[in-house]
């Protein structure tokens, strides 16, 4: 990760910070803060996100806007991307519109393209081990042992060159085997109707947001959702079902505790869990958690198996490496729970939101395999 991606990505929250200057002493410097405040106070005023709501689906549309969204926290996922919106320079460079370095000769490469280069690296490799493997069988039927021996030699080679091109640095791999930039002759005329002009391209790509980070956002940093005021916008993402037990509530708890704790929480559908829990973001490391949201009790006509479900995803969970961390979500009673409601229906303020979310309180517990040959005392 260099330096300027972690000054990309210095805010775990969306939240601006003046910055003014430190000497105060003399009136001169006063003047100074004074104009530094107001150019900062107007440049903040600018950066405040809206997000969409239509067709079921929360999303943030623009460059800017999905990018500051992203970088504060890696809230909400580029629908054309593996996570972070990079659709437009990916296909900028190409179409042949952006080179691959800058003039000072740092590579611009987004972390999708690189995933990329190393995989189809890796692929090359297994194909070229699956080739001699399938070699060394056919000169083991047939007892071909000098050919066996050339084969079993040539494998030795390719493993410990793969194993050089893995430590090779990623500038010298994109110059040796791959183009600088993409075709503009022959990409233009297969993406002709992407182009504006002849060097602008239309942004088809927007920030998906989870209905929980949709009302976080709301809730906390004052983002507005089309013209709904706060109560509509949690009577939406719960379904009109305003009830105690709403699985939307109790995601929405858990949401809250793990971001306002510091942690990066992600969807964790991928690994049958509720969330994933970064210690920093996806693209410092992997996630270390795997949440699963558990209601405090149980309905008397819920599945018995249940325990059985959560083996299961702890052997998936298990398999990539990360802990799988049990939330049970306490929730408070039917009355206290109307009448907090209702104040907030009344009043829709975030004090208001805040007295009913106050209601509910989570635990955690850690969830790991019990293996009788590992354990034994």
């Amino acid at each position: 990760m260099s330096k300027k991606q972690s000054k990309q990505y210095d805010r775990p929250l969306p939240i601006n910070i003046i910055n003014l200057p430190v000497v105060t002493h003399n009136p001169i410097s006063w003047i100074w803060c004074l104009g530094s405040y107001v150019k900062q106070w107007f440049q903040l005023k600018q950066s405040v996100v809206d997000i969409q709501y239509c067709d079921g689906i929360f999303k943030v549309s623009g460059s800017h806007y999905m990018n500051e969204v992203w970088n504060s926290g890696f809230i909400g996922k580029g629908i054309l991307s593996r996570s972070e919106p990079t659709w437009l320079h990916r296909t900028r460079r190409r179409l042949g519109l952006d080179p691959l370095f800058d003039e000072s000769g740092r590579l611009l490469l987004t972390n999708e393209e690189t995933v990329q280069i190393r995989r189809e690296e890796r692929k090359k490799f297994k194909l070229k081990r699956e080739e001699l493997e399938a070699q060394e069988n056919y000169f083991k039927t047939t007892g071909d042992m000098t050919s066996l021996q050339k084969v079993t030699k040539l494998k030795r080679i390719l493993i410990e060159d793969n194993k050089q091109l893995q430590r090779k640095p990623l500038r010298e791999l994109i110059m040796e085997n791959y183009s600088v930039a993409g075709d503009k002759k022959e990409q233009t005329r297969a993406d002709s109707a992407l182009f504006i002009d002849e060097t602008h391209i239309k942004d088809l790509e927007y920030l998906q947001l989870m209905p929980v980070e949709a009302l976080f956002l709301s809730f906390c940093f004052g983002s507005k959702v089309n013209d709904f005021d706060l109560f509509q916008l949690f009577q939406l993402c719960m379904n009109r079902s305003l009830e105690v037990d709403n699985s939307f509530i109790l995601l929405y708890m858990v949401y809250h505790h793990y971001k306002s704790h510091g942690w990066c929480v992600k969807s964790g559908t991928k690994f049958g869990s509720d969330f994933l829990l970064y210690r920093r973001g996806p693209p410092f490391q992997h996630a270390e958690f795997a949440v699963l949201v558990q209601p405090d009790y149980k309905p008397s006509d819920s599945p018995s198996n249940e325990w059985i479900d959560i083996s299961a995803i702890s052997r998936v969970v298990g398999g990539v490496n990360k802990t799988l961390l049990l939330t049970y979500v306490t929730q408070p009673t039917k009355d206290a729970f109307q009448q907090a409601l209702t104040m907030f229906s009344e009043s829709p303020t975030p004090h208001s939101l805040r007295n009913l979310l106050e209601l509910y309180h989570i635990d955690e517990f850690i969830y790991r395999r019990w293996l009788p040959s590992r354990n034994r005392a």
